[in-house]
């Protein structure tokens, strides 16, 4: 009963903040991009006006060439390990212990990071900043890996059993677990653990934007326009669908991606394969085009600086690394080796970066289909649709999938710091307000509006989670040389 006047409440109170301030989704979303640009993305690039550089991807960047040096370069040493770990690897989830594979933990993970910002952002960057951008994308790809790589060696190694009625039922890890474990190393408990506290808000607060279900539902509208007085139909049945699955806890979750993730991530190098096939006599020019506008002087935004700028800056919104989601999911792993899980789940960020992204970018590079249309979703859809008739239909099977599995994996992410927050009985209260947003970003009819709120939410979380895991770089480097031998020794 209570939950329930909430709920109603909750609603009354959204609608009549909105009628009283003549705002729509549009315009709430818009007041909260502006805000993040203004805390978060100022330009660090201050001394010219040909390119800028955001400050958390300044940020990102620093972090991932920090822990790639002080690995000894592990991100790229272990990633044929990594391959052959994941390959060789087995999905299974056992329900009863509330733990999972580390394959099926990837699969998870994949599909929190790869999201329809891999497709359609991907997309945009060619057309502002060149092709050049693609090759500093795959760069970034590839030193993502040593921040996830270090969030989960910390994520792994100090995650806690979960007891339900005595009997141990999975674990909790990740940033809101190391965070005060780490102050408290430095005699800062107190510290710790308001910091921890920010970064669980933070991250909850980062699953109620959800970029993907906008672009699931308009994707809808943008093919068949003549059901554009629907959006609100598709948002909702969207909506109830990843909270159903949500619900079911980590079980479901990751049943639920170890069957979408292989399908969807297959359906899409499948048909890049396909476009590429047909447009073969431009994929050596489009190749060569992508080192030679890497390296350009040309007035493009900033020539090399500006395409560097963009290609990183897209490559750290697709793969998630230093917002310690790998940490959280990867410390349910029923795997009890830490650097081996820290390894595997490296996987991640060359699926999402250096796989998919650089299909999209390929895509729109052979077709040229980037000088047409408005925006990213345009491109794509041209691209598809100038290779066969029937191939931009193919998009109403690709965005679903990629849209909802994030969605799913980062309400799950988002439930779990609630949770840690409130109470487990108070989860449903969370559910309730994921639902009302997830409802809302399906409104939203501005593409740009929440791709920046998404990546301004998504992308803050990384500010604690990263002054967490520099604490703890002797814990990632004696993990790195020595594998689990130390864990009892290290200081609690």
């Amino acid at each position: 009963m209570i939950l329930t006047l909430y709920y109603d409440l909750t609603l009354i109170s959204i609608y009549l903040f909105c009628k009283r301030n003549n705002m729509n989704s549009d315009a709430i979303f818009k007041a909260i991009s502006d805000f993040g640009d203004k805390l978060l993305f100022f330009d660090v690039i201050f001394w010219t006006d040909k390119a800028q550089l955001p400050f958390l991807i300044f940020w990102l960047l620093i972090a991932s060439i920090y822990f790639s040096l002080i690995t000894g370069f592990a991100n790229f040493k272990e990633l044929p390990r990594a391959v052959i770990m994941f390959i060789k690897g087995k999905k299974t989830v056992n329900k009863q212990t509330g733990t999972a594979s580390s394959k099926s933990i990837v699969m998870s993970a994949i599909a929190g990071a790869t999201d329809l910002g891999s497709i359609f952002g991907v997309a945009g960057i060619v057309a502002i900043g060149g092709a050049g951008t693609i090759f500093w994308l795959i760069i970034a790809g590839f030193l993502a890996t040593s921040i996830r790589y270090a969030e989960v060696v910390c994520g792994h190694k100090f995650r806690r059993k979960i007891f339900i009625n005595g009997k141990s039922n999975g674990y909790i890890g990740g940033p809101h677990v190391y965070i005060p474990r780490i102050f408290r190393m430095y005699n800062l408990p107190k510290l710790g653990k308001f910091v921890a506290t920010v970064y669980a808000v933070m991250l909850c607060l980062s699953t109620f934007c959800s970029l993907q279900i906008n672009q699931t539902v308009h994707i809808f509208t943008h093919i068949f326009p003549q059901v554009a007085d629907y959006t609100w139909l598709f948002a909702l049945i969207i909506s109830i669908f990843v909270i159903t699955v949500v619900v079911r806890g980590l079980s479901g979750v990751a049943k639920f991606n170890q069957r979408i993730v292989p399908f969807m991530i297959s359906l899409y190098v499948i048909i890049t394969i396909c476009v590429l096939v047909t447009y073969r006599e431009n994929i050596v020019s489009s190749l060569s085009l992508i080192f030679s506008d890497a390296f350009s002087f040309r007035a493009v935004n900033g020539g090399i600086l500006g395409a560097m700028v963009l290609g990183v800056q897209r490559a750290f919104f697709c793969n998630e690394s230093g917002m310690g989601s790998g940490a959280i999911i990867h410390a349910n792993s029923s795997n009890n080796d830490t650097k081996k899980e820290a390894i595997i789940s490296m996987i991640t960020p060359i699926i999402s970066v250096v796989i998919v992204c650089v299909c999209s970018g390929m895509i729109v590079l052979v077709t040229n289909s980037y000088n047409t249309g408005v925006d990213g979703t345009d491109y794509i859809i041209n691209a598809f649709a100038n290779t066969c008739w029937w191939f931009k239909y193919v998009i109403l099977i690709l965005v679903p999938l990629f849209g909802i599995t994030t969605a799913v994996s980062w309400a799950y992410y988002g439930s779990g710091l609630f949770s840690s927050l409130f109470g487990k009985k108070n989860v449903a209260i969370y559910y309730t307000i994921l639902f009302i947003s997830y409802f809302l970003c399906g409104l939203v009819d501005s593409f740009e509006i929440i791709l920046n709120v998404a990546d301004f939410l998504n992308l803050s979380i990384a500010i604690p989670n990263i002054i967490a895991l520099v604490m703890m770089s002797k814990v990632v480097i004696r993990t790195t040389k020595e594998g689990d031998k130390l864990t009892s020794k290290i200081k609690e």
